[in-house]
C-alpha cells in the first residue's frame, strides 16, 4: 500500500472481533517497531512485551476498567513498550516512535489498533500489582502500548479522502 494511502486508512480502532491475531503478523509488527528511529541508536533501552494470554489480558483489563470502562477496548493483543532509561526525556519519544511505527504496520496488515497511554501511566504511578503480568526485565518501565486485533466490521472507519493537517501551522 502507498504510504499516504496507509496514513489515510489508519484510525484508532475501538472494537475488535474475537478472532486471534496470528503470530507471524505480530512478528512483522514487532520487526517494524524495532526499526523505528531511536535517539542515538539506543535500541537496547527499549523492550517490547507481547501480551496475548487471556489470563494476562484479563489482569490488565481489570486494572484498565477500574474507572468504569475497559480502556483496552477488547484488543486481542497488547504490545507494551518499556524503557530502562527514564532519566533521559528522549525515552518518551523513542517509545512513541516505536508505537507509531507498529500502528502503521498493523494498519498495513489490515489489523485494527489503538495507542494506549493513560491507564499505563496510572499503573506505573500506582505501582499496580497488574504490572507483574508483564514479566518485565529488571529496570524497565512501560510508557505506552499498542492494542491490536481484527477490527469489528461494524465499527471500521472509512479512509480519509485527503490529508489535511489537524494541527495549527505557523510558517516563518
Amino acid at each position: 500500500m502507498d504510504f499516504l494511502d496507509l496514513v489515510k486508512t489508519r484510525y484508532s480502532c475501538r472494537s475488535y472481533t474475537d478472532q486471534p491475531v496470528a503470530d507471524h503478523l505480530i512478528d512483522e509488527i514487532l520487526a517494524v517497531g524495532g526499526n523505528a528511529p531511536v535517539g542515538r541508536g539506543a535500541y537496547d533501552s527499549l523492550n517490547f512485551t507481547v501480551v496475548k494470554s487471556e489470563s494476562a489480558l484479563n489482569r490488565i483489563r481489570e486494572y484498565s476498567a477500574k474507572t468504569g470502562n475497559d480502556r483496552t477496548l477488547g484488543a486481542k493483543v497488547i504490545i507494551f513498550v518499556s524503557t530502562n532509561n527514564m532519566k533521559n526525556p528522549i525515552s518518551y519519544e523513542n517509545v512513541a516512535c516505536a508505537v507509531d511505527h507498529m500502528a502503521l504496520a498493523a494498519s498495513n496488515l489490515g489489523l485494527g489498533n489503538c495507542y494506549f497511554y493513560g491507564f499505563i501511566r496510572d499503573m506505573v504511578q500506582e505501582n499496580a500489582p497488574q504490572l507483574d503480568a508483564l514479566n518485565l526485565p529488571e529496570g524497565y518501565v512501560p510508557l505506552a502500548a499498542l492494542g491490536i486485533g481484527h477490527p469489528d466490521p461494524s465499527h471500521v472507519k472509512s479512509p480519509k479522502t485527503e490529508l489535511i493537517s489537524k494541527v495549527k501551522i505557523n510558517r516563518v
